[in-house]
């Protein structure tokens, strides 16, 4: 059965289009045709549909459809069991100002983001909504905090930190928004290090677990939090439907 369709404004103001969020269980062909035909009506023209993957009556209308496989979202979780040293990497700091060598991190973790990978969307999408989403962060807006990590003059890594909910409460997390390391520097232990970093800032707030979204198809992403302790925690098929 389809739940109603929910709007997403800042989806929308962001694309320049109406796009809204669908989610299902058991969904039959016909339901899902119906359900389209009336946002269609109601000049909706992106819809992001939430299928869970064990849900096969639901793939296969999909699949039936045609719909834009566009993302298998990987929920990664870890909990801080034990005390953190207070003190972060000496090579990690907090910044508090955008640059390009920031930003250029920001577009190289999106990689295998959707935004960049369904060819419907208009040249430039990815670029910019990455862009706008670590300007958001350092601004504080997106994220409680932006570390960087420094190798000589050069920032080539980060990381972006939310907690979720802003003050502690049971089973509440620091979400990893972004995680980048740049490819010429990679396999330095840097991605570890700005792991550290963020248990340390998630336990100094009062926070006891980490949370990451990622890729299933980031099959590095996925291999790197698993070595660092990380259990996968839930699998989301994401569906671009185009109307």
């Amino acid at each position: 059965m389809l739940e109603a369709i929910r709007p997403l404004a800042w989806d929308s103001e962001f694309l320049g289009f109406l796009v809204g969020r669908m989610h299902g269980t058991q969904v039959a062909r016909q339901e899902l045709e119906q359900l389209l035909a009336v946002a269609h009506q109601q000049g909706y023209r992106l819809l992001y549909y939430s299928v869970a993957p064990d849900d096969d009556e639901s793939e296969a209308s999909a699949s039936a459809l045609g719909l834009l496989l566009a993302d298998r979202k990987a929920t990664f979780v870890q909990d801080i069991d034990c005390e953190i040293d207070t003190l972060l990497p000496p090579a990690i700091k907090p910044v508090s100002t955008i640059s390009t060598d920031v930003i250029a991190l920001a577009l190289q973790s999106g990689a295998f983001s959707r935004f960049r990978r369904d060819p419907h969307f208009a040249a430039g999408t990815y670029e910019r909504l990455y862009t706008h989403w670590i300007e958001q962060s350092v601004a504080g807006e997106r994220a409680r905090e932006v570390l960087v990590y420094r190798q000589a003059a050069a920032v080539c890594g980060l990381i972006t930190l939310s907690p979720l909910p802003a003050a502690p409460a049971p089973n509440s997390c620091v979400s990893i928004g972004l995680l980048a390391v740049d490819a010429k520097v990679r396999r330095q232990s840097i991605g570890t290090q700005l792991l550290v970093a963020a248990r340390q800032r998630a336990q100094a707030w009062g926070y006891g677990r980490l949370r990451v979204v990622t890729q299933l198809d980031n099959e590095a992403a996925c291999r790197f939090y698993e070595h660092e302790g990380f259990h996968l925690e839930q699998v989301e098929h994401l569906y671009h439907v185009w109307l």
